[in-house]
């Protein structure tokens, strides 16, 4: 066996390592137990720093584990290889130009090349019947830098005349748009950061996971894979139920903790690749940073499909290594067990709303996709945007204290809709935290393009009221709509027809009277927004969930409904195991700037801390992981870093205990990286409340 051994200026923490097997492909087969293929981009520029591949000074690079020739350029070119993948049958290399704009394929054995079709290569895929292989592609979508493509189709690869469309619902992003073995499903980013699987016969998609480069087991068991926030871990997820599941990626030899990149699944279900270490500091973030220490791993999932039982260095140079893609001859027969995917659920239970078709803004959580469509059919997203304070909870509720959400994605087509006709209804779950005169303020507001609000849901005290104005009424309009307990959740149901509005308060009837509350028609060209606006004074306090606008009128009947199935689907909730300590700061990861992290605009910093007394609840562990806001909205958020050897009082849950922060930003940067994790619920409280 042959020992590959190199060294480079290591950033700090990142050692050089001397990797066994990595030249010659001989570590390939032994870690695939097969004939292997693998293909990669290489950064020939000073930099080293084209981890998205959109430069000018790459090579492609490739390695066969039987021809003995090690790492090799397949072209002589250096010029924008983007994407590179192999061909179902190992033979070939499709890869995109970014400059040419065009989709090129490559001869693995000789090197040449021609040209396939104009755009970008999402995937290529072989018809399991027909033998006929297709290479999906997609068109940039304006503007032209921000790489999010639309209008996916396949092209055959021998026949690039032949032309079919396969996706047009939303936008895509670049990253592993990958599909089942028989085609009819792709997990991708539709576009980022919704990750999720999409039932291309159906002309539907299902979101997984808020995150990125998702993959999709390459056999028909629907098991994907979404890319964390903190660059580490995949999320797993069957298609047949909802169970999920963490696989750390940067576990790998010589990895040492640090953020990993490009995770994808090759063509077996045992096996994938990705690339780090990631540790140098770039222009934007670590991964940005590339570097020459950016290697290419293979890893093998253990049976249970629970961890990467083995790792293995394949690449071993002083060249950035990125874009890796795997092909193991024999990996389109194998497949996924059943007891890893489950037995699918024999009917889907019934999810609020009752009557989604009636939506034109549908927003239930942040880990739900989220959308409606239009008369036509099209898909049009309903997110919403944090700023301020504000960040979403462990139940992927908007958690408004100190800040606010804007609705994004279709919010204007749902309000001109509003506008536009004589009747509209909305409902939203709420859950103040305090009764308290320090938490009024509003809930909910649809303000007009100038800005002025026109209808808002409002708390005073222990009162929810609506409250409406326009250029008709001449003065505000106000009505009691229900009274309010401390965290707990209250369902909220308004309809207005013709001005005369009705309303439920937890699923029960409001007397509002004979008052008639204005058009809607000010609503166009407005804005919908969830909490309140402005400095951290006077801030709603709460968290919103399951916000339904209509443009039409709700009946009692559906009020009910969707009472009932909010009530089933809230039933089991339970508190988080919260424990008061005292401790001693250790070692910090550093303040983040905001142009470390883009384009997440919020991130969490982890600390070590020595437990010097539990005050309450329970715990075992003498060293805890700290894990703190330090940026939110883009901004810092003040004391996310504790001194060293400095003792604080903490009031803190288990960091599992909250999977919305999965798809976060997550930097550490301490030795003892493995400690349980534990989240700071008490850091902002002092300075919000």
């Amino acid at each position: 066996m042959l020992v590959a051994v190199w060294s480079f200026a290591a950033a700090p923490g990142l050692r050089a390592r001397e990797e066994p097997g990595a030249t010659g492909g001989v570590g390939l087969e032994e870690m695939t137990g097969a004939h292997s293929r693998l293909v990669w981009v290489q950064d020939q520029s000073d930099a080293q720093t084209d981890t998205l591949a959109r430069g000018k000074k790459l090579r492609l690079m490739g390695i066969d584990s039987r021809d003995g020739r090690g790492e090799r350029a397949l072209r002589g070119s250096i010029q924008n290889y983007a994407k590179p993948l192999l061909t179902p049958d190992g033979s070939q290399v499709v890869y995109s130009d970014h400059f040419a704009d065009k989709v090129f394929v490559v001869d693995w054995e000789s090197g040449r090349q021609r040209e396939v079709c104009d755009g970008f290569a999402l995937d290529v895929w072989a018809d399991p019947v027909s033998g006929t292989t297709w290479v999906y592609t997609a068109s940039r979508a304006n503007p032209r830098e921000n790489y999010i493509y639309r209008g996916v189709r396949r092209v055959r690869l021998d026949q690039p005349k032949v032309v079919e469309p396969v996706w047009d619902k939303t936008l895509v992003g670049p990253d592993n748009f990958q599909l089942s073995a028989d085609g009819l499903h792709a997990a991708g980013e539709f576009p980022w950061p919704d990750a999720g699987v999409a039932d291309l016969a159906r002309q539907d998609w299902e979101k997984r996971a808020t995150g990125c480069w998702a993959s999709l087991a390459p056999d028909n068991s629907g098991l994907s894979a979404v890319f964390d926030g903190p660059h580490r871990n995949w999320q797993l997820q069957a298609r047949s139920n909802s169970r999920r599941w963490s696989v750390a990626l940067n576990q790998a030899p010589g990895i040492d903790n640090h953020e990993v990149f490009h995770p994808r699944w090759s063509n077996h279900v045992s096996h994938v690749v990705m690339t780090g270490p990631y540790a140098i500091q770039g222009t934007v973030n670590v991964i940005s940073g590339g570097g020459p220490g950016v290697e290419v791993y293979v890893g093998r999932l253990s049976n249970d499909f629970q961890r990467i039982e083995s790792w293995r260095q394949i690449t071993a140079n002083r060249r950035g290594d990125f874009h890796p893609d795997l092909w193991v001859a024999g990996g389109e027969h194998s497949s996924v067990p059943a007891s890893v995917v489950g037995t699918p659920e024999l009917a889907e239970r019934p999810r609020w709303p009752a009557a989604p078709e009636r939506c034109v803004y549908l927003w239930r959580d942040s880990r739900s996709q989220n959308e409606v469509r239009d008369a036509k059919g099209a898909i049009q997203n309903c997110g919403v945007e944090a700023r301020g304070a504000a960040h979403f909870d462990r139940r992927f509720a908007m958690f408004c204290r100190g800040g606010w959400f804007e609705a994004a994605g279709g919010a204007p087509q749902a309000l001109e809709r509003c506008a536009a006709g004589n009747a509209y209804s909305l409902e939203l779950l709420m859950t103040p935290d305090s009764v308290a005169r320090t938490a009024n303020g509003p809930i909910m507001a649809i303000v007009d393009s100038a800005g002025l609000p026109q209808l808002v849901i409002e708390q005073e005290g222990a009162q929810v009221y609506v409250r409406a104005s326009g250029p008709s009424t001449g003065r505000p309009i106000r009505l009691l709509l229900g009274t309010l307990s401390s965290s707990r959740p209250h369902h909220l149901a308004l309809t207005v027809e013709s001005g005369k509005p009705r309303a439920w308060w937890d699923g029960s009837p409001v007397r509002l009277g004979r008052t008639r509350l204005p058009s809607s028609r000010p609503w166009r060209d407005g804005s919908l927004r969830f909490g309140s606006t402005g400095t951290t004074t006077n801030h709603w306090h709460g968290r919103i969930e399951r916000v339904f606008l209509s443009d039409n009128a709700l009946d009692s009947a559906t009020v009910t409904a969707d009472h009932r199935l909010i009530q089933e689907e809230i039933a089991d909730r339970r508190p988080a195991a919260q424990i008061r300590l005292r401790g001693v700061v250790k070692q910090t990861t550093p303040e983040p700037s905001p142009a470390a992290v883009a384009p997440y605009r919020r991130a969490l910093v982890l600390h070590h801390v020595r437990v010097e007394q539990v005050v309450s609840g329970r715990l075992t562990a003498s060293d805890i992981l700290l894990a703190r806001w330090g940026l939110l909205d883009g901004r810092k958020v003040g004391g996310a870093v504790p001194a060293v050897d400095e003792t604080i009082d903490l009031l803190v849950e288990p960091l599992l205990d909250h999977p919305e922060l999965e798809s976060e930003r997550q930097l550490i940067e301490v030795d003892e990286f493995d400690l349980p994790a534990y989240y700071d619920v008490g850091q902002l409280l002092e300075q919000l409340d």
